[in-house]
This record gives structure tokens, C-alpha cells and sequence, in this order.
């Protein structure tokens, strides 16, 4: 990625990964303000990108595609599983 900012014409580049949490299971409340709006993101993404992938290449039904999306939410609501997502 660094290298399209530099051929786009800027002359410095700061690129940092940062691990932040995905869900509301962090104890400090800033990182579990963090985790939720993750959280929120992802499941966004999962509908949009899970029905797609399901239906149109696996070749399920949306019933079908539906269940295991929606399984797949509850399941990134464990504060159980402790995930995180690098940005």
C-alpha cells in the first residue's frame, strides 16, 4: 500500500498496524468502545459479503446462507472469544 501513497506523489509515507479489539470483551472502556464498533463493522460486512459468497459461488439456498451467517454473529458476540482484528 505504501508503495501506490508514493507513486500517487507523497514524499512520506508513516505506515503503523495496530491489533484492536473485535467485540465488547476488553475490561478498559476505551478498547471495549473500539471492539464494539468493530464488532458492528464485521457483522455489517458478514451479511453483504457472506450472501454472496454462499449463494452466488457455493450455490446455496439464501434460507441456508442465512442460518450460518446468523450463527456466525452470534457466535462474534462471545465475550468468550477473545479476537481481534489488525488495522
Amino acid at each position: 500500500m505504501d508503495k501506490f501513497i508514493l507513486d500517487a506523489g507523497f514524499d512520506k509515507v508513516n505506515h503503523e498496524e495496530m491489533k484492536l479489539p473485535m467485540g465488547t470483551w476488553p475490561a478498559e472502556k476505551k478498547q471495549k468502545e473500539i471492539g464494539a464498533f468493530a464488532l458492528l463493522a464485521a457483522e455489517q460486512a458478514l451479511e453483504g459479503f457472506g450472501m454472496a459468497l454462499f449463494t452466488r459461488t457455493l450455490g446455496m439456498e439464501a434460507r441456508e446462507a442465512m442460518e450460518l451467517i446468523e450463527g456466525a454473529k452470534k457466535e462474534s458476540r462471545s465475550r468468550r472469544i477473545h479476537s481481534h482484528v489488525i488495522q
